[in-house]
């Protein structure tokens, strides 16, 4: 009996294409914006925690005398902690290519703290100068750590590849910065909070005490103009859209019964039941249900991630929604009495 009202629910659907595309279309639209909206709050809800300290750094001197001793404190501090990207020109000018350079621990299951990070289309005339090199996937990569020091993968990954460099490439002398090098890395370092709480910034800041370089700190206050206009105005769009997606729905299943209406009365004078009719009708739901699960991982390349769970979560409160306005309508609807009786 449930195989057959389960047959006639897809025969419905069938009948109804084109209106199941059009709330499946409705239905996508609420979930992609639902979705990664949260997915953008919950990253701008994390950073808002951070602590972001920057340094402007000003040379006072035309000749950096003490330069070697300040790389090597540098140096020595960026192997403790600590995120930066700087370009060398003399590495550049090895290689024949524009490298950038990051050092820090942006791999999540590796120690390794040099990164060479190059344009795509330079991989092949850069395996045949260096025969160690190891290409890092995407995967591998700490995207927030990456986004503390400028980088947004999501966006700037299209052309970069990430490389790991030869050992001998590990301490700062061996990239032979100039002045206006060190300073431009000094400028880009950061740390993360729990460097910060451990004084690391504060080590940094005295290896290059009484130098030929004098900077200033800044702490950055945080920017909550994304989570201020996600809640105030995502979310209330997107309430309005279920809203009206629900009536709509509403409206669908009522004209449905009108349509099927002598169906309906053949179908419970052979015995069936207003139980028969919901599992007939969930049918739709469950079908819209599937297809926007699909889609959805789709869109985000079927990676296990945040916005996979809000999918599953979002898919189950749609079912319940739409189940509910079926099951107040039957209940509403006096069918069994309506339709025994005739029209």
């Amino acid at each position: 009996m449930v195989i057959d009202n389960i047959k006639l629910g897809f025969r419905d659907l069938k009948r109804n294409t084109r209106i199941f595309i059009l709330f499946g279309l409705l239905i996508l639209s609420i979930s992609v914006v639902l979705s990664f909206s949260t997915y953008a709050l919950n990253l701008a809800l994390k950073e808002s925690k951070d602590t972001e300290v920057s340094y402007f750094a000003i040379p006072v001197s035309y000749e950096m005398k003490d330069f070697i001793k300040v790389e090597d404190r540098v140096d020595k501090l960026l192997k403790k902690g600590g995120y930066t990207k700087f370009v060398s020109e003399y590495v550049n000018e090895e290689k024949g290519i524009f490298i950038q350079i990051f050092i820090g621990k942006f791999q999540k299951s590796s120690e390794n703290r040099v990164l060479f990070a190059i344009n795509s289309e330079d991989l092949e005339l850069f395996k045949q100068k260096e025969k160690t090199l190891k290409v890092v996937s995407a995967d591998e990569l700490d995207k927030i750590k990456f986004k503390t020091v400028g980088v947004n993968l999501e966006i700037d990954d299209d052309n970069l590849v990430f490389l790991e460099v030869a050992k001998k490439e590990t301490s700062l002398s061996d990239f032979k910065l100039n002045p206006a090098e060190l300073k431009d890395l000094i400028e880009g370092t950061k740390f993360t909070d729990k460097e910060l709480k451990n004084g690391l910034d504060e080590e940094f800041e005295k290896a290059i005490l009484n130098s030929d370089i004098v900077f200033k700190k800044h702490i950055n206050s945080v920017n909550m103009t994304d989570v201020d206009f996600i809640l105030k105005y995502i979310y209330f769009y997107v309430f309005l859209l279920l809203l009206a997606f629900l009536l709509s729905f509403g409206i669908f299943i009522k004209n449905l019964y009108k349509r099927l209406l002598r169906e309906y009365k053949i179908h419970i004078i052979c015995g069936a039941t207003k139980k028969s009719i919901f599992i007939r009708n969930s049918v739709f739901v469950l079908s819209l249900a599937v297809f926007n699960f699909m889609i959805i991982n789709f869109l985000n390349r079927f990676n296990y991630d945040i916005i996979f769970f809000l999918n599953i979560g979002l898919n189950i409160v749609f079912v319940l929604l739409l189940e509910f306005v079926i099951l107040n309508m039957l209940i509403r609807e006096d069918l069994s009495t309506t339709l025994m009786g005739g029209e």
